[in-house]
């Protein structure tokens, strides 16, 4: 009778593990931190003064948000 137990046992944690994966990504999901958003803006033939907020003629007010509120990698 023991061995009945011990088996009944084995198939009822073996269905509650088999039934857990669906559900443990939504609970990872709700505690995981958002992540950053980045943006690379790779340019070939841009000048030094082509962009607006680098004091060119030409607007690029788009280009310019960005530039003064992120972060600028010029060299």
């Amino acid at each position: 009778m023991n061995w009945i137990l011990r088996r009944f046992i084995l198939a009822v944690m073996a269905l509650a593990i088999m039934t857990l994966p669906p559900f443990v990504p939504n609970a990872l999901a709700a505690t995981t931190v958002a992540k950053p958003n980045i943006i690379v803006i790779l340019a070939d033939d841009l000048g030094n003064a082509d962009l607006g907020y680098r004091g060119s003629e030409i607007l690029t007010p788009n280009i310019d948000e960005l530039a003064n509120t992120g972060v600028r990698l010029e060299s």
